[in-house]
């Protein structure tokens, strides 16, 4: 590459560079003292009393301990994972509540059954079942809300399983 090319190639480099100069002088001016300056604004002292609750401390519950058993049904082959449900079994917990879960019977003579448990305790959780519930433990369950228990049916309608067993 001959003298006057690399000059020439310089001389374009110099002007584009200017060019951004100049372009940023016009748009944001040449000097400081145009820039923008906050307004100083007095700060006053506030007490840790006065403050207000963070929006996040505000939310959180403050239960009153209620001692008692939630049974979880996974007996009738749900569609939910025991995972799924930690957050409502941490909740149970604050509350003062023991959980259980109910599993399937593999020996009926010796497994306990969701009719053998529900008497002792004080709320039931049927988290999406999908075996139909049998007469005797749908008379069980009726008789349990009946003398007071809690009853929590669980659902998830976009879950792409049949939940007719909800229905019996």
């Amino acid at each position: 590459m001959s003298k006057s090319n690399w000059l020439a190639l310089l001389a374009v480099v110099v002007l584009i560079l200017a060019g951004f100069w100049i372009t940023r002088s016009v748009y944001f001016g040449t000097t400081t003292t145009n820039s923008y300056v906050p307004p100083q604004r007095e700060l006053t002292e506030v007490s840790v009393e006065q403050a207000a609750p963070s929006a996040r401390m505000a939310a959180v519950e403050t239960p009153t301990a209620a001692k008692g058993l939630a049974l979880v049904d996974f007996s009738h082959d749900n569609a939910l994972f025991v995972e799924e449900l930690n957050t409502l079994f941490s909740k149970l917990v604050s509350r003062g509540y023991d959980y259980q879960l109910v599993t399937p019977v593999e020996d009926e003579k010796t497994d306990p059954t969701l009719i053998d448990q529900l008497p002792m305790a004080s709320a039931l959780v049927l988290p999406l079942p999908r075996q139909p519930y049998s007469t005797e433990e749908i008379t069980e369950i009726e008789n349990f809300v009946k003398n007071g228990g809690r009853l929590l049916i669980i659902g998830d309608p976009t879950r792409t399983v049949e939940v007719d067993a909800l229905n019996s």
